[in-house]
């Protein structure tokens, strides 16, 4: 057992960063446009954030107070607490995923945040650290690690020296490499994210804030006066704006997804990425229920997909979307890794297409949605008749490409579903990690033959549903048949 310890006080100084850069807009608002200001609203508004902004950092000063933390042997111990204490015993084995993140400011003074993730719901799915130093981060992920390994294996050993242990960055390099985005990978993903459109909404909440204190609608159309003036002004504007943009989208694209790597040993997935801002974070093998492949039509064009690893409990911060691998991988090399990554997963790209009758259904199937819009255009908008066989088009042009994406198969202990049309997904799950199954059957599916199933994997917040419309009735049974297997193959823990 460790003696009790408290976080580094860069704790306090990280929430102090975080605090201004949430409540950015309005301390230049506040102090810096209307410095000096005669107004009464105003000025009473800057007091009140002032009370506001000093209260959160005294509260921050307690919270660093009154949290500590004890390292024993197989649990960590957490403490907090500043108007009620709780008290949380945290056992190794219960955490899935170790994930590690590294700001500017963390790297300055040698800490970094923790976050160490459970398969349990709610408020206790993880404990996170906001300022650990990284030799005491270390040491715990080591630590965590040696246990799990050890019981894993079910072998007796001797708890590791932990003045001595390695690295982590050296121990998760013993991994096997997998991926490294190259120059061309960022390039297309900066283009194919939409990066560069982050500059509207910057516009558009400039605008705003400025709103709420200057009447800048005739600065505005002043400004727009000048510009349509001229088509030679107007062309230059637009370019200015587009490399801007641009160069916006690219720069944010390489500096979240910079140093992006995946390693995978035997027992972990690991994942890095960032430049300015480190993220390290770990998946447990054994708690991946299902592997997600999806595609927007863009990235079905450019031949590019984002792979999802389904995980029992939460899969790291939600924020950075953790369960993700690389966002804009080649689809051909998604595959590979996929296997690479967790060998017992076995990809076959012969799947079965649904039947012609599934297509005919397709068409037939009344849309409710369609009949909603059409009543609604006709008695609210007549003279926009044409948006109703427009939208109707748009409907059965989606069917078209959902039955033509749609594909399944049983092979093995593994089910495959694919379907989708303007964003597809791909799944591929083993019986033995799907919790639930469910066939359905509506009356027009009835009279063609068909039916709809669903599949649920544990997962962050409960389950993952997936279903898949209109496969063969023989399938469905074929299907049911093979989910009875999974009683031979799921052993319940005592």
């Amino acid at each position: 057992m460790s003696k009790e310890k408290r976080l580094h006080p860069f704790f306090i100084i990280y929430g102090i960063w975080k605090l201004i850069k949430e409540n950015f807009i309005p301390i230049i608002l506040l102090y810096i446009v209307n410095a000096g200001t005669e107004s009464l609203l105003i000025r009473t508004l800057q007091i009140l954030f002032l009370i506001y902004f000093l209260g959160r950092i005294i509260y921050l000063n307690l919270k660093w107070i009154t949290l500590r933390y004890s390292v024993f042997d197989e649990t960590i111990q957490i403490k907090t607490g500043v108007f009620k204490k709780t008290d949380k015993i945290l056992p190794f084995d219960k955490i899935q995923n170790i994930h590690k993140q590294k700001s500017i400011l963390h790297k300055m003074f040698g800490c970094t945040t923790l976050t160490l993730e459970t398969g349990l719901a709610g408020g206790d799915s993880s404990v996170k650290f906001d300022a650990l130093k990284m030799k005491d981060a270390e040491q715990l992920e080591r630590l965590i690690l040696t246990v799990k390994e050890r019981q894993e294996s079910s072998l007796e050993a001797e708890n590791e020296d932990l003045v001595n242990v390695h690295n982590t960055k050296e121990y998760i390099t013993k991994g096997t490499l997998l991926f490294k985005p190259e120059k061309k990978d960022l390039l297309k993903a900066s283009f194919t994210s939409f990066s560069f459109l982050i500059i509207i909404p910057i516009i558009f909440g400039i605008y705003d804030n400025l709103d709420m204190f200057f009447n800048v609608d005739d600065i505005t159309n002043d400004f727009l006066h000048f510009i349509t003036q001229s088509w030679l002004i107007t062309s230059i504007l637009i370019t200015i704006l587009v490399i801007v943009s641009v160069t916006i989208g690219i720069a944010r694209t390489f500096l979240k997804y910079g140093k992006y790597e995946i390693y995978s040993d035997k027992d972990s997935i690991y994942i890095r990425k960032g430049v300015l801002e480190e993220i390290h974070f770990s998946i447990d093998k054994n708690k991946v229920q299902a592997v997600q492949i999806e595609q927007s039509i863009i990235k079905r064009i450019l031949r590019l997909a984002e792979v999802k690893l389904v995980t029992a409990g939460e899969a790291g911060d939600s924020e950075h979307n953790t369960n993700s691998l690389f966002p804009f991988m080649p689809i051909d090399l998604a595959f590979t890794i996929i296997e690479e990554m967790l060998p017992d997963y076995k990809i076959n790209k012969n799947m079965h297409r649904l039947t012609k009758k599934a297509l005919l259904l397709r068409m037939i199937r009344p849309s409710y949605i369609w009949l909603i819009v059409t009543i609604i255009t006709l008695y609210f908008f007549k003279n926009l008749w044409y948006i109703s066989i427009v939208f109707l088009a748009f409907i059965y042009l989606n069917r078209i490409i959902d039955y033509k994406n749609s594909f399944y198969l049983l092979n093995g202990e593994f089910i495959q579903l694919k379907s989708g049309s303007i964003w597809s997904i791909f799944i591929i799950s083993k019986r033995s990690k799907v919790i639930e199954i469910e066939l359905k059957q509506s009356k027009l599916q009835k009279l063609f033959g068909l039916s709809t199933f669903k599949i649920s994997n544990r997962s962050k917040p409960l389950v993952t549903d997936s279903y898949f419309e209109d496969a063969p009735i023989e399938q469905a049974t074929e299907f049911y048949h093979w989910y009875m297997k999974r009683s031979k193959e799921v052993q319940l823990e005592k």
